[in-house]
């Protein structure tokens, strides 16, 4: 089965959760894909048959992100998607 996650990569328990269950189903033989903002620091938490994906632009709101995220859905076409964006983004 394929599945697509976009979570933001973090030390938060929801972050920790997502990373725990990606990293059980590649074990398990699925095809996960993970899609998150640029916050690299934690993302040896995943393993290497997990694959990683970067929003195009920091906030996932323009129509590039749209493009780059209705692509990926044609391209993968995934059986789960499950999305958790928990970020406090600078407004100004």
């Amino acid at each position: 089965m394929k599945y697509i996650f976009c979570y933001t990569v973090n030390l938060s328990s929801i972050s920790v959760y997502f990373q725990t269950l990606c990293n059980q189903l590649s074990q398990r033989g699925h095809n996960v894909i993970v899609i998150t903002d640029r916050n690299i620091k934690e993302r040896c938490l995943l393993e290497d048959s997990v694959k990683m994906f970067d929003w195009p632009n920091v906030r996932p709101v323009k129509f590039a992100d749209f493009r780059f995220f209705s692509r990926l859905v044609k391209s993968v076409r995934p059986i789960v998607f499950l999305r958790h964006l928990n970020r406090q983004f600078d407004y100004s």
